[in-house]
């Protein structure tokens, strides 16, 4: 992403968290903290992931993906490992299952908006919304290279997970 200045989008963000929904944000490493960004507030909540760019070359892309099928397998390999971890601290050995897979149907926002109140009602912007599984996919792909993983639980479950069709 590569602004954020709407506190209404970023209110609403917030929100999502709050109701335990999986979100990760890479943002443009220079324009992230300047205000009037709200990454910094964003940053603020621990269930909130947040990422600069770890590439030089300006990140300007406009898009979210929600429940995607890659999304959904993250979130449930968490899920299983957290069920894990709760089952040992409680001493009880009970076997940790992944469902098996589920057509699951995301969808993909994109287009020139920036997340700004500005642009939302002084510009002229473009979003287009889909849920075509190979356009998903596409943006998938695209988040996935962009996001690095730091969760080492998760980095072996999801390489051999994800990467096996």
């Amino acid at each position: 992403m590569y602004l954020i200045t709407s506190k209404e989008i970023a209110e609403a963000i917030i929100r999502l968290g709050q109701r335990h929904v999986i979100i990760r944000i890479v943002v443009d490493s220079e324009t992230a903290f300047k205000p009037p960004s709200q990454i910094k507030k964003l940053k603020e909540y621990s269930f909130i992931q947040v990422q600069p760019s770890k590439k030089t070359i300006l990140m300007h892309h406009k898009f979210c993906i929600v429940d995607g099928p890659k999304a959904i397998h993250r979130k449930k390999l968490l899920k299983a490992q957290a069920e894990k971890l709760n089952s040992h601290a409680k001493e009880t050995k009970k076997p940790v299952k992944i469902q098996a897979k589920v057509k699951v149907t995301g969808f993909v926002m994109s287009g020139s908006l920036n997340w700004s109140s500005h642009a939302m009602v002084s510009n002229h912007e473009s979003v287009i919304v889909t849920s075509h599984p190979k356009i998903v996919d596409k943006f998938e792909t695209e988040f996935g290279s962009l996001w690095v993983d730091n969760e080492p639980i998760l980095k072996s479950s999801l390489n051999t997970s994800l990467n096996t069709p």
